[in-house]
């Protein structure tokens, strides 16, 4: 799995998701068929659109370079990534540093669809010092895991899978993660004369995840 953010916060957004149920089915000499019940998972779909005006002829740090780029480092839909929701925002209620491996927040996880579950898809919690915008190439962010919490008074100590790479601060934006792949296996835009470039790019919840372990390696 790819470890890179898809980190361009869309102008507009529409979420769906839909219920998948993992049934086997086995047929045998008579033709009759047994089936099992596997599991059963809530799968998400996002589309997020994009619009946004390019830079000046000669200048090359732009939205559509930056998204194709990450497209293409990708292979279109061959590789996964994190996609932050970019709803159901919480805020840290105290800063944190790289030697911790928890967070406190005064809403409960489940609000913004976390789970104790261990490794449970969707338990992942985007952190960023402030929301990227328009050509913002290298935000400090990063994604973890929830494997637990804990409620005193009001307050959710939240317990993640590893320490932090960056300190935040008081207030940072805290959100929902996904990992998900381009739903498309091309990536096309509008571009509108002389100087706006138009996206809408769909994305789906990789399940896949939930079936890859180390077993055998």
């Amino acid at each position: 799995m790819s470890t890179e953010i898809f980190h361009y916060q869309p102008m507009m957004l529409d979420t769906k998701g839909g219920t998948v149920f993992n049934v086997v089915h086995s047929e045998f000499e008579n033709m009759a068929t047994q089936r099992g019940l596997i599991s059963e998972r809530q799968k998400q779909y996002f589309s997020f659109s994009y619009n946004d005006k390019l830079l000046l002829p000669g200048e090359s740090e732009t939205l559509r370079d930056e998204i194709q780029a990450f497209y293409n480092a990708r292979q279109g839909s061959f590789d996964n990534f994190f996609l932050p929701s970019w709803r159901l925002e919480a805020k840290l209620q105290e800063a944190v540093t790289t030697s911790d491996n928890t967070f406190i927040l005064h809403k409960n996880p489940t609000y913004m669809g976390f789970s104790k579950t261990a490794l449970q898809p969707g338990n992942w919690v985007y952190f960023c010092h402030r929301f990227p915008r328009d050509f913002e190439v290298s935000p400090t962010h990063e994604v973890r895991q929830i494997i637990d919490w804990s409620e005193s008074g009001g307050e959710w100590t939240v317990t993640v899978d590893s320490t932090f790479d960056n300190d935040y601060s008081v207030g940072t934006y805290v959100q929902k993660a996904y990992i998900v792949y381009f739903a498309s296996p091309d990536l096309a835009y509008i571009k509108d004369i002389p100087y706006s470039v138009g996206y809408t790019i769909d994305f789906v919840e990789d399940l896949s995840e939930l079936y890859l372990s180390d077993f055998g390696g």
